[in-house]
């Protein structure tokens, strides 16, 4: 009886042991798993979103690059506003690149000062920056797009607020534009 009774108690023993170590095992693949998912997420986060295309002009036969970035989804926030998407747009024209804006829920306004758009880089203060009207109110061109790309090169987070539209966030980081 005492061998029987000393049998069921290390057997006992011998299951919470297991339980415990199978709890730990548990405890340890969920943590790394949690620590998988934050580096996957820190990672998408730093990975770039811009979109690059190269065409060959077929009568001058010169390559010309674009990059395109889209902002991120911006809900309305009442039923009188439309969302805050848009596009950045970098076409390299001859040796010159121009800075595009494409507003996608509304058109830009303009005034009779033309178009002004505010744009903050990371962390810096906004900055005014006067645009060149297209032939559609939903695109506008960067006047000074120099000053603007060597900030944009930089830049991890982009936002752009013009009037009449609700503002636009963009996740720039990774731009490659040697153009």
């Amino acid at each position: 009886m005492k061998k029987i009774l000393t049998l069921l108690l290390s057997a006992g023993l011998f299951s919470c042991t297991s339980n415990s170590s199978q709890t730990s095992t548990v405890n340890k693949q969920r943590d790394s798993t949690a620590e998988e998912i934050n580096l996957a997420e820190k990672k998408a986060k730093e990975e770039s979103h811009w979109i690059y295309d190269k065409k060959k002009d077929e009568m001058t036969s010169e390559v010309n690059n674009s990059a395109v970035l889209i902002s991120d989804v911006v809900l309305p926030t009442d039923s009188t506003e439309e969302g805050g998407n848009g596009v950045i747009m970098l076409m390299q024209d001859g040796k010159k690149t121009n800075v595009v804006l494409k507003a996608l829920a509304k058109d830009f306004i303009s005034n009779s000062d033309g178009i002004t758009v505010k744009v903050k880089f990371d962390n810096e203060k906004p900055t005014d920056y006067i645009c060149l009207e297209s032939q559609s109110p939903d695109y506008i061109f960067i006047e000074k797009a120099s000053i603007f790309l060597n900030k944009l090169k930089t830049a991890k987070k982009v936002l752009i607020k013009a009037e009449g539209l609700n503002l636009m966030k963009f996740n720039a980081t990774g731009l490659k534009w040697t153009h």
